[in-house]
């Protein structure tokens, strides 16, 4: 039977040998249908598949991997339990089951609603709250890095020009420095001057605890994960955020991904951020 959801891939076949459409097992299929649609973004890729019981049906599909964004995230299939409970059971797997399963990395039950509760919960959450917090977190880290290196360099090309000049004004205050300088070796001060705080900028939304560690910030909906440390965020709605956070947010969501802000911090991402903390804090 072909499928009408485009998601559900039914082709099967062994390696290196033309693909022939399979029909899902009896038993699995309501299952996959309703995730199907009540998921769209998932793609369903037959995984395991068995001669059919007649000559109408060659190949029957018995599992599928489960894939968001290509990446897969978990394995939904049938099994026949043999035991004082026989019959056909759903089997859900992924590492996140395993995570917290000593017995194994699969849930078996023969009751579809609690199937469909359980895929939805645990395939969810395979790729979701928690990695992406922790992905946005390393890109802020590396972003932030990638930021300071581009400012640095900057600073060095901006500094070696005018070098000579505080040489000879070490013991001056600016005022004199500038009154002696022309129009252009002002424009150079000025550049390094701009270059010298963007600099320093950077060293202000470095994440981490204590009085002058920034705040990593992440938007997942309607709430907000808030940490400085990759692991262990807190999570928070925008009614309980810190007022400076809420507000740093909102300024900083008006700017381009790696662009900084002075005592407020930098937008790493359209829902990722970094926040400097108050002086009182």
């Amino acid at each position: 039977m072909t499928t009408a959801h485009s998601n559900i891939m039914l082709m099967v076949g062994k390696e290196g040998e033309e693909k022939v459409e399979g029909v899902i097992h009896t038993f699995l299929a309501p299952l996959i249908h309703e995730l199907a649609i009540e998921y769209p973004q998932w793609v369903f890729r037959a995984r395991k598949w068995g001669p059919g019981l007649s000559s109408l049906v060659i190949l029957v599909i018995t599992e599928f991997d489960v894939l968001d964004k290509r990446e897969v995230i978990g394995v939904i299939g049938r099994e026949n339990r043999y035991s004082r409970f026989s019959g056909d059971v759903y089997v859900i797997k992924t590492d996140k089951i395993g995570d917290v399963r000593e017995r194994g990395d699969s849930i078996k039950t023969a009751n579809m609603k609690r199937a469909v509760a359980t895929t939805v919960k645990k395939f969810v959450s395979a790729k979701g709250l928690k990695e992406r917090y922790e992905e946005n977190y390393v890109k802020a880290r590396e972003k932030l890095g990638e930021v300071r290196a581009v400012k640095a360099k900057v600073l060095y090309v901006a500094d070696a020009p005018i070098l000579g000049m505080y040489t000879k004004f070490v013991n001056s205050r600016m005022e004199e420095l500038r009154a002696s300088l022309t129009v252009h070796e002002r424009e150079q001060l000025d550049a390094r001057d701009i270059a010298k705080r963007e600099f320093d900028l950077c060293n202000e939304v470095v994440i981490g605890a204590g009085a002058t560690g920034a705040v990593f910030v992440h938007i997942h909906g309607e709430d907000y994960l808030l940490g400085t440390e990759r692991d262990n965020p807190t999570c928070q709605s925008s009614e309980q955020l810190p007022p400076h956070i809420r507000t740093a947010v909102g300024m900083l969501k008006l700017l381009q991904p790696s662009q900084l802000i002075e005592g407020v911090g930098m937008k790493v991402s359209e829902d990722a951020f970094i926040v400097t903390r108050k002086a009182d804090e």
